[in-house]
């Protein structure tokens, strides 16, 4: 039994005792004594010097060695962790400065889209209190279509004179007073041969109201050309009329009667229920309920 176990242990000594092999220069160091071919054949066997057992203080420098490597990672770890840490705090304090601006950001944001609804709320009124104005200033003013450019700008006002008469013969000529007469420039959209309209002023607004009513109850002519009289409105007036159009058409297809106020509307009566619409919202939720067609939009 004791030769068996001798055996197993110098097996057991021989798989461990590679893992601690000392270097051989220095084993040649500390032995003086051993000849050159002792020393030759060290170099030459490996399996008979990876056979010697490490000794205490092989494990001694291999622990040292152990420990040095470990305090190297540990502190190349620590340096790595403080590097990160540090670029951690960098970025924190970056986002807190970004979220901290992007915060003014949108409240700067906040105050301004609530100034500009303010401004064009005041705009809006600013215009709509304009052309009111311009409006009111026309109030007596005609406009006047289809006079032929045969009349020159210096007949202009005797020629008006003379049709306002035969259209209503009960004014008297005193009350058929023109402050002015003018040729406008010519519509865009109007044909090259059109006759430019005429914009006259009558100095006495029942004169001109007499004279808008008889042109709405008969025809009007002067050599072969038949006249047209509208109310002269401004030009912003005229622009929103011209969108309400697709709203006006489904009116007179109905035959509900309507006209125009001011500052900008239409009025309307439907079934005996009077209505005042500034807002084409407005009208279009109107005509929904009453089961009218959708209004399409104008041609751009």
């Amino acid at each position: 039994m004791r030769p068996s176990q001798g055996k197993k242990k110098n097996d057991k000594d021989r798989r461990v005792a590679p893992i601690f092999v000392p270097r051989q220069h220095a084993e040649a160091s500390q032995d003086g004594a051993r000849s050159s071919s002792q020393s030759s054949r060290a170099e030459t066997d490996p399996l008979e010097d990876s056979a010697r057992p490490a000794s205490k203080t092989d494990i001694s420098s291999l622990m040292v060695r152990i420990g040095d490597v470990q305090a190297f990672l540990a502190s190349e770890i620590d340096r790595g962790t403080r590097a990160v840490q540090a670029e951690i705090a960098s970025l924190g304090s970056r986002t807190a400065a970004l979220e901290s601006r992007t915060e003014n950001l949108v409240s700067q944001h906040n105050t301004t889209v609530n100034y500009i609804a303010t401004l064009e709320t005041r705009i809006d009124t600013l215009e709509t209190a304009a052309e009111d104005i311009s409006n009111r200033s026309r109030r007596n003013n005609l406009s006047i279509r289809g006079l032929p450019e045969s009349v020159a700008a210096a007949e202009l006002e005797n020629t008006l004179v003379g049709v306002f008469k035969r259209m209503v013969p009960s004014l008297p000529t005193e009350r058929l007073h023109l402050d002015r007469a003018h040729r406008v420039f010519r519509s865009p959209t109007a044909r090259s041969n059109q006759p430019r309209d005429v914009v006259v002023r009558l100095h006495y607004f029942q004169s001109k109201e007499a004279i808008q009513r008889a042109g709405r109850e008969m025809a009007v002519e002067y050599e072969g050309s038949t006249l047209q009289l509208f109310q002269d409105i401004a030009p912003a007036t005229l622009a929103k009329r011209r969108a309400w159009r697709p709203f006006t058409e489904i009116l007179r297809q109905h035959d509900i009667k309507y006209a125009w106020g001011y500052p900008f509307k239409i009025m309307l009566t439907h079934e005996g229920r009077h209505h005042s619409l500034s807002k084409m919202a407005e009208a279009s939720a109107l005509f929904m309920d009453w089961g009218f067609p959708e209004p399409e939009a104008p041609a751009s």
